[in-house]
């Protein structure tokens, strides 16, 4: 942009606005990825707010599911061969082990990239290649609670170019019950390099920060400083610090390949599945994305369950 002649106001914007959202620095964004993503985009424009914590979303997906947690994935084995009844060994960091034909891995690219869960025999070349070239950015979020609305009703959304938080949005949920909080919140959205820094720098420098950016927004010569008068309490969520996740989501990535989101979800001996926002090649950094993977994933596993339930029924008629 800098070569085209953009002016330092206009790449602040484009920092704000583009990389921002995508949870990296506008000099860590891949055009050839941002073009293949466009190209691929069939969500429309419409932009839906949920009106409760994602926690709701998981509940309904996992009802009558065996879930468990607290079991941390150290090392997955899955045989050298192709013979379909080979299996699949998962072993967790504490020693115990499930046994079955098929596991989805749906971890973040950090978790793969880090070593976090080893692989018998490796993944295959093309697969770690693509790893190395898709990245993960960080993303903090400052979440301020306040005794009373200091900004307009009908305001949602607040990008300022060049502030502390680039990004900012309203929330206003009632209380689950008395006492259990107050429901005028906002959230300051810092992703990148510049979320690498407010890490650095700690929660109680980030509040403050983020609360002197406020009283500079919404102050006047009657209310001079809104937010600091009317805090209740605050909270920071540094998703690089998230021990199974590591970071916020993939962006489109400078020096990533055409295919490199292919060769991430691409199954492993018929026996490893992948699913997860990064494995898809349209709709990588949101929701939506990622559960269309689940659904690509599971479709695939079902089709090689039934690729091996009939070898082995051919195997069985052969003896007879």
């Amino acid at each position: 942009m800098a070569t085209k002649g953009c002016t330092n106001r206009q790449m602040a914007v484009a920092e704000a606005c583009y990389a921002n959202d995508f949870g990296c620095s506008l000099r860590q964004l891949g055009l050839r990825e941002m073009i293949e993503e466009n190209r691929g985009w069939d969500s429309g424009e419409t932009y839906l707010l949920m009106d409760r914590s994602m926690g709701a979303v998981i509940n309904h997906l996992a009802r009558g599911a065996n879930v468990k947690t607290s079991w941390v994935v150290s090392s997955i084995a899955y045989g050298g061969g192709a013979r379909p009844d080979a299996g699949v060994r998962v072993c967790s960091a504490d020693g115990r082990v499930v046994r079955c034909g098929a596991v989805l891995v749906t971890v973040p690219v950090t978790i793969l990239q880090q070593g976090a869960i080893t692989f018998s025999p490796p993944l295959p070349a093309a697969k770690t290649a693509a790893l190395s070239r898709v990245r993960m950015g960080n993303v903090v979020k400052v979440v301020l609670s306040f005794s009373r609305r200091f900004w307009k009703e009908d305001m949602y959304d607040v990008v300022c170019p060049g502030a502390f938080a680039p990004e900012f949005w309203m929330l206003k949920y009632p209380p689950t019950k008395p006492g259990a909080g107050t429901p005028y919140c906002v959230v300051g959205f810092i992703a990148g390099e510049r979320a690498d820094q407010v890490s650095a720098m700690g929660p109680e420098a980030a509040q403050r920060h983020f609360l002197e950016q406020l009283d500079e927004v919404f102050g006047s010569p009657s209310d001079p400083r809104p937010a600091s008068s009317s805090v209740v309490k605050g909270h920071v969520i540094d998703w690089s610090k998230e021990p199974y996740i590591r970071g916020a989501y993939s962006y489109p990535s400078l020096g990533a390949e055409l295919g490199d989101r292919a060769a991430l979800a691409s199954p492993v001996s018929g026996r490893v599945f992948f699913a997860g926002e990064a494995t898809n090649e349209a709709v990588n950094p949101c929701i939506q994305g990622a559960m269309q993977t689940a659904e690509r994933a599971a479709a695939q596993i079902r089709a090689a369950v039934d690729a091996a339930a009939a070898a082995a029924a051919k195997s069985a008629l052969s003896k007879l």
